[in-house]
């Protein structure tokens, strides 16, 4: 048998070893790619991206065997807009159907209306400062419980009642532990503080050693703003957080006007006269 020729004996070998220092370079390829990021991370060279690969909006990049993520821009979470610090008429920037926390509002003609059943919150969308006037201008139309102005002054939230206790009762609810019916500056002036349907306008002073609220053109009570042991009571917690917010209790109270202005100390008893403003009639039994 005639035997292979040398050159056909050493083929095989050759090819075998080809096939051998392919594989050896493949390897290398992909162990270079595996340690690459060990190595860099143990640098201090490997940066972290923001987000998370997998996350929702993020973006993920394998080049080079290093994985990042990014963000898109409409996934950025979007800081909320400040709110306005009030100047004049506010009651115009209410809508009821953003604005309502408990009851059903309503507004027409520029007003704006609780419907008289059970607690009822509204909130303002606006940023108090810590001092300022108010004048607010109202009427009930029906029930004899309370009126509210909810305020947040200096991080704390209360209630500037009037009407409470069956229309007896006017003062902030809470004064540290005490409701407004048992508080030391609340006040009962006279049965049927405000009457249906007759015109109020409630004039409130808010400064940062003191708090004075004045109905119908009476100062009704001056008193040092601890507003630190201020807070709402049940059932106004709903309220909680809101910088300013209107609320009755099984009272429709129909708000005309809301107007705050810079603080103002040339008087501290009774605001400007208003002509425009109807006083409300006391009814006094005449003697026989």
């Amino acid at each position: 048998m005639n035997s292979l020729p040398s050159c056909d004996r050493r083929l095989p070998v050759a090819v075998l070893a080809i096939i051998a220092l392919g594989v050896v370079f493949v390897f290398s390829i992909l162990l270079a790619c595996a340690i690459r990021p060990v190595l860099q991370y143990a640098a201090g060279d490997l940066q972290q991206q923001p987000g998370h690969a997998g996350e929702p909006g993020a973006q993920t990049n394998i080049s080079s065997g290093i994985v990042t993520a990014s963000h898109n821009a409409a996934a950025k979470p979007q800081a909320a807009p400040p709110l306005p610090t009030p100047s004049g008429e506010v009651l115009t920037m209410i809508n009821p159907a953003d604005h309502t926390r408990s009851g059903l509002w309503t507004r027409a003609d520029g007003s704006v209306c609780s419907s008289g059943k059970g607690d009822e919150i509204i909130t303002i969308p606006v940023q108090l400062p810590d001092e300022f006037d108010m004048t607010v201008d109202f009427r009930r139309l029906t029930g004899d419980e309370d009126v509210g102005i909810v305020m947040r002054i200096r991080g704390h939230t209360f209630l500037l009642d009037m009407g409470a206790v069956h229309n007896t009762v006017m003062g902030v609810d809470m004064m540290g532990s005490r409701s407004v019916a048992n508080a030391p500056d609340s006040i009962r002036p006279y049965p049927g503080l405000l009457r249906v349907k007759i015109p109020h306008q409630l004039w409130v002073k808010v400064r940062k050693d003191f708090f004075q609220a004045t109905l119908d053109h009476r100062c009704m009570f001056r008193t040092s703003a601890d507003y630190a042991s201020w807070r709402l009571g049940h059932p106004w917690m709903a309220a909680d957080g809101a910088t300013l917010a209107l609320a009755s209790r099984n009272s429709s109270i129909e708000f005309h006007s809301m107007r705050l202005t810079l603080p103002d100390d040339s008087g501290y008893n009774v605001p400007p006269r208003d002509p425009s403003h109807p006083m409300p009639v006391m009814i006094r039994k005449r003697k026989q």
